[in-house]
């Protein structure tokens, strides 16, 4: 697929896209977007090559509204664009992205995008769902789906679960913590700890519920607690990547969760090519 792609701001207006629900994206973002992507691709090619796999989910939990206000596609755009080309290359294996996002105006820009830009080349199977529902009914669902013979973790089907907030008091661990314990899958998860470290003096119950009311006291604690939740079911492995502000401030860490050593050194490659 070549570079991030980008939509001219020129364009917006032209095909409906209400800029005001955009956000801004910092340098970091766009090492992000690259370093998750460069993932998803290894990590797709391995799924479609296993003879018992038949359909790739990509689970974007809060995705965002397809780009930012420089036009760069975000994360679950270029996704949709990587899984489209593997559809071609692979036209007996399903390709599927699953999107949420709790602003119907972001969702509603997100699927214009995709309209334009996307399905006029659509291979036939890719496909594409999209919600707009608060993160921790989306994860219920999907919870609910692995009570479903023919849900998301049928035999079959592998999943990469990706869950990007723009703070820490959004997302219940304990959600996370139940889906993994339950299926195999694989986990991408942001976890904000400037936010954690700005507001856990002064928090009035926003971060805490999150944590299911456990009491951290330090960053350290708080980071061990969120791995050791989230390493439980099939998960062998975390790995965490620290992302920086310009002033060396370190904004979130992207925690990775995994049954196999091999997604692992899948992610450490993407790491080398991306930094």
């Amino acid at each position: 697929c070549g570079g991030i792609m980008n939509i001219s701001p020129d364009d917006f207006e032209k095909f409906g896209i209400d800029d005001s629900v955009l956000d801004e994206k910092g340098e970091q973002t766009t090492y992000k977007i690259k370093y998750v992507t460069r993932y998803v691709r290894q990590w797709a090619l391995i799924e479609v090559n296993r003879k018992e796999i038949q359909q790739i989910n990509f689970i974007d939990c809060m995705c965002n509204a397809g780009v930012y206000k420089d036009g760069d596609a975000c994360t679950a755009l270029e996704v949709i664009r990587i899984f489209n080309e593997l559809a071609k290359q692979f036209p007996s294996k399903r390709f599927v992205v699953y999107l949420n996002d709790i602003n119907s105006k972001r969702i509603d820009n997100f699927n214009k995008i995709y309209q334009k830009y996307i399905v006029p080349q659509k291979s036939l199977n890719l496909l594409v769902y999209l919600k707009d529902k608060d993160v921790n009914d989306y994860l219920d669902m999907i919870i609910a789906s692995s009570q479903n013979k023919q849900g998301l973790f049928a035999y079959g089907k592998c999943n990469l679960i990706y869950v990007d907030p723009y703070n820490f008091g959004t997302v219940q661990i304990s959600k996370l913590h139940n889906i993994l314990e339950k299926n195999y899958c694989e986990l991408l998860f942001n976890l904000f700890t400037s936010d954690f470290v700005r507001n856990i003096a002064k928090d009035t119950g926003r971060i805490q519920k999150c944590l299911g009311g456990f009491k951290p006291a330090t960053k350290d604690e708080f980071i061990n607690y969120v791995v050791n939740e989230l390493r439980v079911g099939h998960i062998q492995y975390t790995f965490a990547y620290s992302f920086h502000t310009v002033k060396n401030v370190e904004l979130y860490q992207i925690l990775y969760a995994t049954p196999n050593i091999r997604g692992l050194e899948v992610l450490k490659d993407s790491l080398w090519d991306v930094f």
